[in-house]
């Protein structure tokens, strides 16, 4: 499952790209999605600028909630920016995920910055953000 730099850019612009839809600032409920999937309208809507067609990617999760709404709105932008995708999500939890990331088995998924600092890195004291 190697990808190149420059799908790999655009993979990961894209998943910036979720997040971000998912944080509007709006107060107002997001419009629903044209296809009457969850993810936001906004969301689908950003990402149908790019192009992703041809990209196969495998995303993941962790199997818990958060984790799963996550999960599931990557899979539905990047089908929308026409990638590919294959829905691991639900693997289970967090050493299940990291090492299905590491193995190639899974192409993405969504962590903490906690965990990923203390766990994966295993860094006592992370910098602060403050």
């Amino acid at each position: 499952m190697k990808k190149s730099l420059r799908n790999m850019v655009a993979l990961t612009g894209a998943s910036l790209l979720v997040l971000a839809g998912c944080a509007a600032d709006s107060p107002e409920a997001p419009a629903p999605a044209p296809d009457g999937g969850d993810a936001p309208a906004e969301v689908l809507e950003g990402l149908a600028q790019y192009d992703l067609s041809g990209i196969d990617i495998t995303v993941g999760s962790k199997q818990f909630t958060e984790q799963l709404v996550l999960g599931n709105i990557m899979v539905q932008a990047f089908e929308a920016a026409g990638a590919n995708v294959t829905n691991e999500v639900n693997l289970g939890g967090t050493s299940v995920a990291r090492s299905a990331l590491e193995s190639g088995e899974i192409d993405i998924y969504m962590e903490y910055n906690g965990t990923g600092w203390g766990t994966h890195r295993a860094i006592d004291d992370p910098p602060s953000f403050d």
